[in-house]
């Protein structure tokens, strides 16, 4: 939504810098997947705030606009 609205108000340099942030995020993400299911953290593989964050990032008004959409492989092996 951040990088949307930069780019709607002409703001390139924060929304490089929301995109590089963005980045980040995806990459720090994707280690959270165990070839199994999503985790929250290591000493805590299972926990029930995984699936409540799955459910919160569902994007009612842009399904595309999420990080991991329910529909992705990862989702249903953790669910």
């Amino acid at each position: 939504m951040a990088v949307i609205f930069a780019d709607v108000v002409q703001d390139t340099e924060r929304k490089q810098k929301y995109l590089s942030e963005l980045d980040d995020i995806e990459k720090e993400i994707a280690t959270h997947f165990n070839g199994n299911y999503i985790f929250e953290d290591s000493n805590r593989p299972i926990d029930s705030s995984v699936i409540n964050a799955l459910n919160i990032s569902f994007n009612d008004l842009n399904p595309t606009d999420v990080l991991i959409p329910v529909t992705d492989v990862k989702v249903a092996k953790t669910v």
